[in-house]
């Protein structure tokens, strides 16, 4: 007679038992059996996974995220770090200024007054009792505007301004039209420089030309 001694139980990897872990975290029933494990979610159907073959940690992750696990201990994360510590040993903790509520740490009052009373931000040892005084916003008067229709003109004909802007003007000009007339002379002088040499070019050729026709 033959006896068979019983394979001992896989050991469940270490992604696995995390993934347990959070799915009890979450509130979800879970089943350790000697071959698989089981993960039971609150709407859906059960999952099996196998402790033989088991699943890669990528595969795994996948798989609980398409069940939904992933945003369920995101969400749980999220509501123990909005929940208000009920223990006031230290008078020093940190209160909602809105409604007194008390908090850890700075994370979970800063959620709280972001999502139950819109405000950014957190605010130390704000005592009981005594709501944040509103501070009365100070709005500043607008310069007035001159009206255009009753604001005075002032004539070009007028000393004053116009005046100096045309006598600026007309000198402006006399000195544009002086330097244009410097530099049309200067380029007249050099045109009639440059004549006289292609005339004197022009004379020894036809020297040359005559001296050559008498050889």
């Amino acid at each position: 007679m033959v006896t068979t001694t019983p394979k001992a139980a896989p050991e469940i990897p270490e992604h696995i038992q995390e993934a347990l872990a959070s799915a009890e975290k979450a509130g979800w029933d879970v089943e350790r059996r000697s071959l698989s494990v089981v993960i039971i979610p609150p709407k859906g159907s059960r999952q099996t996974f196998s402790l033989t073959t088991p699943m890669a940690p990528p595969q795994l992750k996948k798989k609980l995220a398409d069940m939904g696990l992933l945003s369920a201990v995101k969400k749980q994360d999220e509501a123990a770090s909005d929940a208000p510590d009920t223990d006031q040993k230290e008078p020093a903790g940190l209160v909602c200024p809105e409604c007194q509520k008390p908090f850890r740490n700075g994370a979970g009052l800063g959620s709280h007054r972001r999502k139950s009373h819109g405000v950014l931000g957190t605010k130390r040892n704000r005592p009981t009792g005594r709501p944040a005084a509103k501070v009365p916003t100070q709005r500043k008067k607008a310069a007035p505007v001159a009206n255009a229709a009753t604001a005075p003109v002032e004539s070009a004909t007028e000393p004053g301004i116009g005046a100096l802007a045309t006598r600026l003007i007309t000198e402006i000009q006399t000195a544009a039209r002086a330097e244009f007339s410097a530099e049309l002379k200067a380029k007249g002088d050099e045109i009639a420089l440059l004549k006289a040499k292609v005339e004197e070019l022009q004379k020894f050729k036809d020297a040359v030309m005559v001296a050559a026709q008498a050889a």
